[in-house]
């Protein structure tokens, strides 16, 4: 039940994180490249202080860099195939259809790990995919080439997220919470240092990262408890709960704009209901 309350909370500082960088790049223009690569980097400037003074350093080992490319080098090459989906498209429409990563990562545990899901789990996992598709339709239409690179980032995510979780085992005398700590302060510094080293081809000015800083650590508390909860649950457990962070986004915006539940606001008052339908869904994996 641990797991699965971290992966709620994390879903819900993902969707947090989502409103955060909106509201961040406010006046500043920034491309949808330069903020990935602006967080990244501020990331990597938080962590160094528990990979620091923390010791988290004395963890990592040359010998382990199978693990850290296995987990990251999906993880990168999702984000960069996310970011493009929403550059020529919109990210209220790309966001909810990363729920697909779901019976991606579902095959890998049948083929790969012989785990076995009953007929209502993957009927929970159609029912999830179909809102998500009806939550994005109310944003717009997705075209072929968007529809591409949302599927290979959904799949990239996949990989990564069992490629994290792995990592996690090498510390085994830590406990849950500190393995953790100590893997996700490893990778996204690493990927911290990628971005930094590719920030002059894209033109990132430093004062991106300050600017990105909430939504830095928005998204680092937001990684934390996720990967508690696939280590806890199992990726696939955690992943579904993670698909509700399109619902919780839904409601932030609701709050945060005090947006009015009225006929007026009719695309609004759909997602509101969609996304109602969407924890049944979600609830009926668990049942």
């Amino acid at each position: 039940m641990f797991g699965i309350i971290a992966s709620f909370i994390g879903a819900f500082f993902q969707a947090l994180n989502y409103f955060v960088t909106q509201v961040s790049q406010r006046g500043h223009n920034y491309s949808a490249t330069q903020i990935l690569i602006a967080i990244h980097i501020c990331m990597a400037v938080i962590l160094a202080f528990p990979l620091i003074f923390l010791g988290y350093w004395q963890y990592f080992s040359f010998s382990d860099y199978e693990l850290l490319l296995r987990a990251n080098i999906p993880y990168l090459l999702g984000q960069f195939l996310l970011f493009s989906a929403i550059r020529i498209s919109d990210s209220s429409i790309v966001s909810p259809l990363l729920v697909l990563k779901i019976p991606a990562i579902a095959l890998v545990s049948i083929f790969i790990f012989h785990s076995e899901l009953s007929t209502i789990q993957w009927l929970s996992i159609a029912i999830i995919i179909y809102l998500a598709y009806s939550i994005s339709s109310t944003s717009g239409k997705l075209d072929i080439k968007p529809a591409l690179f949302v599927l290979g980032a959904s799949i990239c995510y996949g990989f990564s997220d069992i490629g994290i979780t792995e990592y996690t085992k090498l510390y085994p005398q830590l406990s849950v919470t500190e393995s953790t700590m100590v893997t996700v302060t490893i990778n996204y510094f690493f990927c911290g240092v990628v971005m930094l080293i590719v920030a002059p081809m894209f033109k990132v000015p430093l004062s991106a990262a300050y600017h990105m800083k909430w939504s830095a650590v928005t998204w680092i508390v937001g990684v934390v408890l996720l990967v508690i909860g696939f280590k806890i649950s199992g990726v696939l457990e955690a992943n579904v709960i993670q698909s509700l962070r399109g619902v919780l986004g839904v409601l932030i915006s609701f709050v945060a704009l005090r947006i009015p539940l009225n006929k007026e606001n009719g695309v609004w008052m759909t997602k509101f209901k969609l996304s109602l339908l969407m924890v049944g869904g979600v609830g009926l994996f668990y049942s």
